[in-house]
């Protein structure tokens, strides 16, 4: 599948996502943390909250007929269907999902997310390779879903029934989610602008382009965003032991940047061979942009984590005024950018602007429990190794070695490397590893 039809794929994908901007407003985030806090019933809880989800699913879906005259890619418009029915699935398996994690049975999250990537990735070899279009690409992602969509239904177990929906329940639930309603607008502008505009200003041609090295990115997201669904229960259990919440923040930024700079870094060095491997020839110009939106992963990791927590102090109204600033900055800097420099102003557009959106972030964090989370000395320990297998991982890979090998060795040698520096996270993390294999 060349880039025009991948870039028609992820522009309508992307068009047809912002009428399912409200198909949330903070729902599942209410119900994790209000589940750990028993004001409310369970059932009633979970019942409501899934009443008020159907009601933004019907919404969002109506206002995605009303738009779609303004969908001006032909491609994307003769998929337009299997789009909508897609997102319509989504939006409901990941109701279900958050149950789970307010449950905290994130295995059963891990294997519905595991059957679905795992089909989505087999069906579409298979699917594009008997015919590379579109709507077979479509097909592949269908199938992923609607396989893992019954595992996901078992976090229902009899707890949504008409007789639990209580209408004192769905006021408070309003009540709390209106002042985050924006959230998603905010978010969506954040991820989805550059794609968006890219394709009205220069077409999917780029589109294609960029979102292959975009792509690669957004899954090491997985990561940070595992890490966080755990602990979100955990920190609204502990939202008033700020000593607890301390802790358990700057520990997991610590394991976030021992994962993300060797990415980083290694990233950048290997591109080309990444792309080219995983792509083919076609890609190469897609190789630029992926280099610069490297520079996310470190940004989002901790973002991600400074978010959870605020959200769990209930002060996620402050942080949405700074993700506002940080969203109008994204649009003004992709409008001047991607008409100079085309998909690498998109990037560096995005980049920029989750760098204003992390300062902000974690300016306020500290202000709000006067700690500074980043310890330096573990960093520098971080930015050492990295650097070291980043030179074995570009040296490695441009003699013809396998890339996939050369990750894997160059992952487990920065391992290696810490431990020989005495790195503390590590240590802990082998040890409470080999403590829950013995027991």
């Amino acid at each position: 599948m060349g880039p025009s039809l991948l870039g028609s794929f992820s522009y309508g994908l992307s068009f047809i996502g912002l009428s399912f901007l409200f198909s949330d407003i903070g729902i599942s985030s209410i119900l994790i943390r209000e589940y750990q806090k028993k004001e409310f019933k369970k059932t009633e809880l979970i019942s409501t909250c899934f009443f008020l989800k159907l009601i933004l699913i019907i919404f969002s879906t109506f206002f995605a007929l009303f738009t779609f005259p303004y969908l001006n890619d032909p491609q994307a418009r003769n998929v337009f269907w299997l789009l909508l029915f897609f997102l319509i699935i989504g939006s409901l398996r990941d109701y279900f999902i958050t149950i789970f994690r307010a449950q905290q049975k994130m295995q059963y999250e891990a294997l519905a997310n595991l059957v679905e990537s795992s089909l989505v990735f087999l069906s579409g070899i298979s699917f594009v390779s008997f015919n590379p279009s579109i709507k077979y690409l479509i097909y592949a992602y269908l199938v992923g879903t609607l396989v893992s969509f019954p595992i996901t239904i078992r976090s229902i177990n009899g707890l949504i029934k008409a007789k639990y929906i209580k209408l004192d329940v769905l006021a408070k639930i309003t009540k709390l989610a209106l002042p985050i309603a924006i959230s998603p607008i905010i978010t969506l502008i954040l991820t989805s602008t550059d794609i968006v505009m890219l394709g009205w200003l220069k077409g999917s041609n780029e589109v294609g382009f960029y979102t292959t090295g975009l792509r690669l990115v957004n899954f090491l997201f997985i990561i940070p965003a595992t890490l966080t669904t755990v602990l979100l229960p955990i920190l609204s259990k502990f939202s008033q032991e700020k000593e607890k919440l301390i802790n358990i923040v700057k520990r997991l930024i610590r394991i976030s940047s021992m994962l993300a700079i060797p990415i980083l870094l290694g990233g950048i060095v290997t591109a080309q061979k990444v792309i080219l491997v995983i792509f083919g020839e076609q890609y190469t110009q897609s190789i630029t942009s992926f280099q610069i939106l490297l520079f996310l992963v470190p940004l989002i990791f901790i973002i991600i984590i400074l978010d959870t927590l605020l959200f769990a102090l209930n002060l996620q109204l402050k942080k949405l005024q700074f993700s506002a600033f940080s969203a109008l900055l994204n649009l003004v800097l992709n409008f001047m950018l991607i008409r100079e420099f085309s998909l690498y102003g998109a990037a560096i557009g995005t980049v920029l602007s989750q760098i204003v959106n992390l300062i902000l972030t974690a300016r306020l964090s500290y202000l709000i429990l006067k700690n500074n989370f980043f310890e330096i000395k573990s960093h520098y320990q971080y930015l050492i190794s990295a650097i070291l297998i980043s030179i074995f991982a570009y040296y490695s890979s441009n003699i013809g070695l396998n890339i996939f090998l050369v990750a894997t060795f160059s992952a487990v040698s920065y391992f290696i490397i810490l431990i020989l520096m005495k790195e503390k996270e590590l240590k802990t993390l082998l040890a409470e590893a080999i403590t829950l294999l013995t027991k």
